[in-house]
């Protein structure tokens, strides 16, 4: 059995990908809830906003890692 572990930056250079792996770019709401969907007031709409917000700080890397992490476990 063979197991894939992307990186960050692979599923926010490949929009394709994430739409074969789940049928569309996602909705941040939908998957991770509400309160996810805004940082920094920024509005993330789909996994590739998440994958590519720009925040330097935990937040920003919990956002990019754990949309990585969420598509990760929809390939395997």
């Amino acid at each position: 059995m063979v197991f894939f572990c992307l990186k960050c930056s692979y599923w926010k250079n490949h929009p394709d990908a994430i739409v074969a792996a789940i049928g569309s770019l996602g909705n941040i709401g939908k998957t991770f809830g509400a309160a996810c969907s805004m940082i920094g007031g920024k509005k993330l709409g789909n996994m590739h906003d998440a994958l590519s917000n720009t925040r330097t700080d935990g937040i920003g890397a919990l956002i990019r890692e754990g949309a990585a992490a969420y598509l990760n476990s929809i390939v395997n």
